[in-house]
């Protein structure tokens, strides 16, 4: 089991590591939509990844490429948190009805 974990960890590293360099550069919906209308404001807050970019690192292609590294461990964690939370509230409801 512990070998399907690495294989498939491995996988969507290789995958976030290379599919992020194909993401677009043009703005998205809501971006696109606020400058049509001329609503552009300063954003409250900065965003980590903002446009998939990692900040700091010179190289355009490595910069993307390790945001969505950066971006599907981010998800792992959370995932694995939310796992952990709920087999923790699993366990509880077990051992109080047994």
């Amino acid at each position: 089991m512990k070998r399907l974990y690495l294989a498939l960890t491995l996988i969507v590293l290789g995958t976030a590591g290379i599919l992020s360099l194909l993401a677009s550069e043009a703005p998205d919906g809501l971006e696109s939509t606020l400058e049509a209308y001329r609503l552009q404001q300063q954003p409250l807050l900065q965003a980590p990844l903002a446009d998939y970019q990692l900040p700091g690192e010179e190289r355009p292609l490595l910069r993307r490429s390790l945001a969505g590294l950066a971006g599907a461990l981010l998800v792992a964690g959370l995932v694995m948190l939310v796992a952990f939370f709920l087999a923790r509230g699993r366990g509880r409801r077990a051992s109080s009805n047994g």
